[in-house]
């Protein structure tokens, strides 16, 4: 049986290595930081992101669409 493999010119294969880590890396910072800071605010929820409950704010809203 015979095995073909695909020979790169020197360095693509590093520099192909290279960009695949750092997209992966980029990739899951954002995932990160988003799911730790940007799309769970108190507007949108309702909830203080300090303290882990309902704020006052969010129960007068509450109060005034009712």
């Amino acid at each position: 049986m015979r095995v073909t493999r695909v020979q790169f010119p020197d360095g693509k294969l590093l520099l192909l290595l290279l960009l695949v880590a750092f997209s992966t890396l980029l990739f899951a910072l954002d995932f990160a930081l988003r799911f730790s800071y940007g799309d769970h605010n108190e507007s949108e929820h309702g909830m203080d992101p300090v303290a882990g409950k309902t704020s006052c704010s969010a129960l007068n809203r509450r109060k005034a669409s009712v």
